[in-house]
């Protein structure tokens, strides 16, 4: 649901691809918040880093909600259920006029 993520499986494992740079990253490569990076950036380690620009294994690529959905539908053998809608917020004489949710 995000732009520049992809999902793919690779040697029946599923993987993460974010593929965008941090806007921490300086014009001359460094990371401009090191000394308070967060913990996922503190525990990166480059010793496995698939960066090479040549080609991917993919066993599965997802590049959509939509293709996600498909695969596990298709995996599930059912459709998958729509998530409930959001309440609408309506206003009233010039008020916003929320929902009232009961428990």
């Amino acid at each position: 649901m995000h732009e520049n993520i992809i999902v793919y499986i690779e040697k029946k494992r599923w993987y993460l691809g974010i593929l965008n740079k941090c806007k921490h990253l300086q014009d001359d490569h460094r990371c401009g918040v090191y000394e308070n990076r967060p913990q996922i950036c503190r525990e990166y380690s480059t010793e496995n880093c698939d960066y090479h620009g040549g080609e991917y294994d993919f066993q599965i690529l997802f590049t959509s909600a939509e293709q996600f959905r498909g695969y596990a539908e298709k995996k599930l053998g059912q459709p998958l259920i729509e998530p409930p809608k959001p309440p609408r917020i309506k206003r009233v004489g010039g008020r916003l006029s929320l929902p009232v949710m009961s428990s």
